[in-house]
């Protein structure tokens, strides 16, 4: 387990330079609640692609089934749809799993905060 060391104070504590184990890093709380809000934003922005791109695969599965059965025969046409298809499968399983690493990042973000104010005995949340 990390441990906390306020090692540089400041008036305001979230500006407080934070030693973690042993003096090999440094963080401040600013820094921490920055990453969590920059990774809440990416991850936004990666559900929304993720979900524009799989309501363009199912509105393909829905409405042109007979064409997605078709790939082989090719004409521009189904062509189209079946390149629409598979890059949006494609898309959206790379958004799930981009999404999965920056939630993973922001728990973490928010359990090492956590852990910050119980070590310090303060109490400063996330925005």
């Amino acid at each position: 387990m990390e441990t906390y060391k306020i090692v540089e104070p400041n008036e305001d504590i979230k500006l407080a330079e934070i030693e973690i184990t042993g003096g090999t890093s440094f963080i401040t709380i600013r820094e921490i609640e920055k990453s969590i809000k920059d990774n809440k934003a990416i991850e936004v922005n990666l559900k929304a692609n993720r979900d524009k791109d799989a309501a363009i695969e199912k509105n393909l599965e829905v409405n042109q089934p007979d064409l997605l059965a078709k790939v082989k025969e090719m004409p521009k046409e189904l062509r189209a749809a079946v390149t629409l298809y598979e890059l949006s499968t494609e898309k959206v399983a790379r958004f799930n799993k981009k999404i999965e690493q920056v939630a993973e990042a922001i728990k973490k973000d928010e359990e090492r905060l956590a852990e910050i104010n119980k070590q310090l005995n303060i109490n400063v949340e996330s925005k």
